[in-house]
C-alpha cells in the first residue's frame, strides 16, 4: 500500500518553487514587541517555513525607518495557514 499527498488540488501551491520549506501557503501573520507597541501589526500574505513573512518583515523594516528607530529587540512574529 502506497500512502501519497496530492497536490494537484490545493490552489496555494506553488508549482515554481522548488523547495517544499519556503512559504508558499497563504495565511495571516502578527508581529508584536512589548517594548515598543508602535511595531505591533498583523497582516495577511505568504507564509511557512518556520521564517518571518515578506510582508511582516516589510511592515517593521518600513515603521523603523519611519521611526528612525530600530527593530526592537523583542520583536516576535507568528503566522497561521489557512
Amino acid at each position: 500500500m502506497a500512502i501519497g499527498i496530492n497536490l494537484s488540488d490545493d490552489d496555494d501551491w506553488d508549482d515554481d518553487d522548488s523547495s517544499i520549506f519556503s512559504p508558499t501557503r497563504k495565511g495571516s501573520w502578527w508581529v508584536s514587541s512589548k517594548s515598543d507597541p508602535r511595531f505591533n501589526a498583523s497582516g495577511r500574505g505568504y507564509v511557512g517555513s518556520f521564517t518571518c513573512p515578506n510582508e511582516a518583515r516589510a511592515f517593521f523594516e518600513k515603521k523603523a525607518k519611519e521611526l528612525g528607530v530600530p527593530v526592537p529587540d523583542d520583536l516576535e512574529f507568528g503566522y497561521m495557514k489557512d
